[in-house]
């Protein structure tokens, strides 16, 4: 067998390039692209974490911009680097030479990998381009990059002409304090986070696979947590996914990093049943329904706000000033009585729909319980031991230790049945109180303690 190795050279220089040899042996170049300002964003981001290289430089966005526009950085001024290939390019037209846009790239991966390949002459297979599509996704690259030395230069890869370029208010929703709380009103009068219409309108029109499994829920019921449990079910091993739950978050994740999941694809939304989409009760997938006591959830979602600073445009009011949103409703995914009772209603008028509902305090005194429960749901058989080891993986102080350092450390922040008692005035449980007589009348039961 021959062995052979090809040098893949990487290079930032406009000028300085070896190029009198690179003409004469016409070397194949593939030349990146991308929009200047997201550039500006994700050199910034390049300087500050990359500490050891930089001396901790640690400066504001706002004072170091105008060394980006000057030019006064690093390989100079964007402008004058992309003349300069250009130059080359007019004047080297039969060098081989491939430009390759970020936005383009994101926008259709799978094109760029076809375009690659064919340029570089290597002929793949459809099976290997979907396989080099997935494994290049961002996400799945940020994943495998984690703890290596190069974590620190994967950030977002996202496009200013997205979603993921900022969290706009379309809501104006104020609170006690006068604060805005940043969130999308739908054209229905509905509220959801701050991810824009375009992303929340995928809640309906994600088109689902027969094998696909929905975990559903008002924030902070336990969605997190079910989600990893249920990917150790049916991965058959106590390892957490890769990828995370964001990524088939209906209402957030890219669509096509959605429908490049592959099967058994995890789904999640905090949704009502008649925003999903309409297959969904011809294919009757399975759908794993948390619930939480209410006033544990209020204290978490208003910590979800605080903590989630990008999404949240800096969101900081206290409690007490964030608290009558929501009690009258006027948060992402609306009221919790009203969540609790489109539930309920979907279970009585969908009877045979395979609907499965985890308490999160049920869960919290019984964690190997909930496992066999979720398991025998899913039709998964396990063995005592991997149970087990399911349920030790997934207790909250590990699962915590686990997702220190990622991007969603943040959701996970204490795990407990009762901390309510820390946050609210009397006051304020006589107010969530009220709401037991239109709650005793749903099917969900609720553990305060």
């Amino acid at each position: 067998m021959t062995h052979f190795t090809i040098r893949i050279s990487l290079i930032k220089l406009s000028n300085i390039v070896p190029f009198m040899q690179i003409k004469t042996l016409k070397n194949k170049i593939v030349l990146t692209t991308r929009n200047p300002k997201d550039v500006a964003v994700s050199h910034y981001n390049h300087h500050v974490r990359m500490k050891n290289v930089y001396s901790g430089y640690d400066g504001q966005f706002k004072d170091w911009i105008p060394l980006w526009i000057k030019g006064k950085i690093e390989y100079g001024s964007f402008v004058e680097y992309h003349q300069k290939w250009d130059q080359v390019i007019q004047q080297f037209p039969n060098q081989p030479i491939l430009i390759m846009c970020y936005e383009d790239m994101r926008k259709d991966l799978e094109g760029a990998v076809r375009r690659l390949a064919t340029f570089l002459e290597v002929n793949l297979t459809e099976e290997q381009i979907q396989d080099i599509t997935r494994a290049a996704e961002f996400d799945f690259m940020k994943a495998k990059f984690k703890g290596t030395p190069c974590e620190v230069l994967i950030r977002k890869g996202c496009l200013a002409v997205k979603r993921h370029a900022g969290f706009i208010d379309t809501a104006g929703v104020k609170d006690g304090a006068g604060n805005v709380l940043p969130l999308t009103r739908m054209p229905n009068g509905r509220l959801f986070p701050p991810f824009g219409e375009e992303y929340i309108n995928n809640i309906g029109t994600t088109k689902l696979r027969a094998d696909d499994i929905l975990v559903c829920g008002y924030p902070k019921t336990g969605c997190h947590w079910t989600w990893e449990i249920m990917v150790m079910i049916l991965n058959g091993k106590a390892e957490y996914s890769d990828i995370g739950k964001l990524v088939t978050m209906l209402e957030l994740a890219n669509p096509e990093l959605i429908e490049s999941t592959p099967s058994p694809r995890i789904l999640n939304t905090h949704a009502w049943f008649e925003e999903l989409p309409s297959e969904l009760r011809t294919l009757k997938n399975k759908i794993v329904l948390t619930t939480r006591n209410p006033k544990d959830v209020a204290v978490s979602l208003y910590n979800h706000h605080i903590n989630l600073t990008d999404m949240f445009s800096g969101y900081n009011s206290q409690f007490k000033d964030w608290m009558p949103l929501w009690l009258n409703g006027t948060v992402e995914y609306g009221s919790f009585v009203e969540f609790h009772q489109k539930w309920d209603q979907t279970i009585l008028e969908f009877p045979d729909h395979p609907i499965l509902i985890m308490s999160y305090e049920k869960m919290k005194r019984d964690l190997e319980g909930a496992v066999r429960r979720l398991a025998t749901f899913l039709e998964v058989d396990l063995t005592e031991q991997l149970i087990q080891d399911i349920a030790k993986a997934t207790e909250f102080d590990v699962m915590k230790a686990k997702y220190k350092g990622r991007p969603s450390e943040v959701l996970i922040r204490k795990g407990v049945v009762g901390d309510w008692k820390n946050w609210f005035t009397d006051v304020m449980s006589e107010e969530v109180d009220k709401w037991k007589p239109e709650l005793d009348k749903t099917r969900f039961t609720f553990t305060y303690t």
